[in-house]
């Protein structure tokens, strides 16, 4: 990194940080953003998350308050500013953002990367630091001018595509602030707190069913090109309880689905008799963390499940796309790849995979 940008770093008080956040990209940014915290002691760091889109999601509220609630636990960051719910809020954020008065604003964009570096530098002002890493293809289709006004702009360079993803936030880090590659994950630290209650819990429907050991499994995710359908998984499931009939098997659910998750689970255990419940994360990521950390193993679409699976070192078997590789936990057991959407999986290759899964288990657990 060019000496001046680490002596304008290492003179802030205040940093923010800003990308479309989602869950899974949190959880390898803050292996960088606390050794940003480690490298620049003497500032605060804020964190951004709005993703400047147009129209809502359903899922973005979930989202940011689950986000937010989190960044309550994470000393490294100070100040969370949230997914803005409409176009008045979000100029309500960014004047706030503006008042703040920050040293650098810098941020990593590969959706929208025009719209963000629009904001960092309006939020830097005159006298701020702005660098940000954008979407290739905005500096070759968009004109110049849009990115002309930051200190630095760097390329994400699709030819990475398939980079780790941890190694990819890597390059861009270094870019950005000088730091170096993260040989793993950060690991996550569930409170002994969360840990007994979800124990407690758990233990709960172990009794119910006189089961003993328990799969949390988790189908869907915030875009249907990366869910499995309900009705291969049950099938899975009837097969997987066949052969280990002490298992439990918890649906796990984003908090605006947990009623149709929950009508799922009683059926399976009315319909074939095999033991299941819903669980969604209603305290936040505690409670999300330490449920997965009290399973024996996961069974995952591409979605933040997976990522915390690997952060607390659960065994776990992924459902993928190709297209998406460079996302695959790297100590995942099992792995299976689609080449189209992870739907086409098929029935029985889910079902060897988790049977392998669960020998692997019995065999380590």
């Amino acid at each position: 990194m060019n000496p001046a940008i680490a002596n304008r770093l290492s003179s802030a008080s205040k940093i923010l940080y800003m990308s479309h956040m989602a869950i899974g990209d949190y959880l390898y940014q803050r292996t960088y953003l606390q050794m940003l915290s480690e490298q620049y002691p003497n500032a605060e760091i804020d964190l951004w998350i709005d993703d400047f889109r147009t129209k809502g999601k359903d899922w973005q509220k979930g989202r940011s308050d689950f986000l937010s609630n989190w960044m309550k636990d994470e000393t490294f960051i100070t100040r969370l500013y949230p997914q803005a719910t409409s176009i008045a809020h979000r100029k309500d954020v960014l004047e706030e953002a503006k008042n703040r008065g920050y040293d650098a604003v810098l941020f990593i964009a590969n959706l929208r990367s025009e719209r963000f570096a629009s904001a960092a530098k309006e939020i830097a002002g005159k006298s701020g630091y702005c660098a940000g890493v954008v979407n290739q293809k905005s500096l070759d289709w968009l004109q110049p001018w849009k990115f002309a006004g930051l200190d630095a702009c760097y390329r994400n360079n699709k030819r990475d595509g398939q980079k780790p993803i941890l190694a990819k936030y890597g390059d861009n880090f270094a870019q950005l602030a000088g730091l170096h590659s993260a040989p793993a994950i950060a690991s996550l630290t569930v409170e002994a707190d969360a840990k007994t209650l979800a124990g407690n819990v758990l233990q709960r429907w172990h009794n119910k069913f006189g089961t003993q050991r328990m799969m949390l499994v988790n189908t869907i995710s915030t875009t249907a090109k990366r869910d499995y359908p309900w009705d291969k998984m049950e099938a899975v499931i009837q097969r997987l309880h066949g052969q280990y009939p002490d298992y439990l098997f918890v649906l796990n659910a984003p908090p605006h689905l947990i009623e149709d998750f929950t009508g799922k689970a009683e059926a399976i255990v009315s319909h074939h008799q095999i033991p299941a419940v819903a669980f969604t994360a209603k305290a936040g990521v505690q409670s999300l963390a330490a449920m997965i950390y009290q399973a024996d193993c996961v069974l995952t679409v591409e979605t933040a499940i997976m990522h915390f699976a690997e952060a607390l070192s659960v065994p776990q078997c992924v459902l993928m796309r190709n297209a998406s590789a460079h996302w695959c936990p790297p100590s995942a057991n099992c792995r299976l790849f689609s080449d189209t959407i992870v739907a086409d999986l098929s029935v029985d290759a889910v079902t060897d995979n988790a049977l392998s899964l669960l020998g692997e288990v019995g065999a380590v657990r």
